[in-house]
């Protein structure tokens, strides 16, 4: 794992906290959308792809592209943490274990 990479674990927890204080006081929205994309996973990580989905389950609510539009453009008010996962049309196993963690 790269340097940078290192950097951005150890430091996901001081983000976290300034964050809050951030949305505490009104400086930061607690709103948030976002797009993860995937690309490439080779067959021997799908397992690690399984986690980082679950994981990313307990605090963001997986949407829809269509649910994406309409946020982005203001028609549906941004409520909580959102996040489209890019579905590219040759990645079943996304979409699968998606669908799967969405039933937990």
């Amino acid at each position: 794992m790269s340097l940078h990479h290192q950097l951005l674990i150890i430091t996901r927890p001081i983000q976290k906290v300034i964050r809050q204080i951030g949305c505490n006081l009104g400086l930061v929205s607690s709103n948030r959308l976002r797009v993860l994309l995937y690309h490439d996973i080779p067959l021997d990580q799908e397992e690690k792809l399984y986690k980082q989905l679950i994981w990313l389950k307990r605090d963001w609510c997986f949407i829809t592209p269509l649910q994406f539009e309409k946020m982005a453009f203001g028609e549906v008010p941004i409520k909580g943490n959102n996040l489209l996962i890019h579905e590219f049309p040759d990645y079943k196993k996304i979409i699968e274990t998606k669908e799967k963690i969405e039933k937990i």
